[in-house]
């Protein structure tokens, strides 16, 4: 029960920053009309490839960490190994499916008139196969998932982006 509660927690917590996000950034990814500071040399080329690092990102991914750490501040746990290994499965989660979201709730990145629908869905299969996997491992016992709920594989892994402006 507690990795339920640990998906539904971060799809809703990237979902809504993901519209957060959405609003403030426009159609322009990266921060890139944002009032904030860029540094761009190799050793962030070598991180993050061609995109600078912004003030907006690195705070936002600071305010995370924060946020993510108030319950060792607030008395609730107490710090340890498990629990920062939750906290970085929930960051890098969070981020993965965060910048997801993003494209898909984007306007600026629609291809057809309700595209969020189609990337639902295939999000909802992988979230399906992989809950049956995890399900079928608790248990000792293999399962096969049903074919209606199977991953189905996908012509193109990157319709998502076919229609970058």
């Amino acid at each position: 029960m507690i990795h339920l509660g640990f998906a539904a927690a971060l799809a809703a917590s990237a979902l809504f920053f993901a519209l957060l996000e959405v609003q403030i950034e426009g159609p322009h990814g990266w921060a890139r009309d944002l009032p904030t500071w860029r540094i761009d040399n190799r050793w962030t080329r070598l991180v993050f490839g061609s995109r600078p690092v912004t003030g907006y990102h690195l705070y936002a991914h600071l305010f995370l960490l924060v946020v993510l750490h108030l319950p060792y501040a607030l008395g609730f746990t107490v710090p340890s190994l498990a629990a920062e290994a939750r906290i970085a499965a929930f960051w890098v989660g969070f981020w993965i499916l965060e910048n997801y979201l993003w494209f898909v709730f984007n306007p600026a990145f629609w291809c057809i008139p309700l595209p969020a629908k189609a990337h639902l869905v295939a999000l909802a299969r992988i979230v399906v196969d992989h809950a049956a996997r995890v399900l079928a491992r608790s248990s000792h016992r293999p399962r096969a998932l049903p074919a209606e709920l199977a991953l189905k594989p996908v012509q193109n892994r990157y319709t998502a982006l076919v229609c970058l402006t």
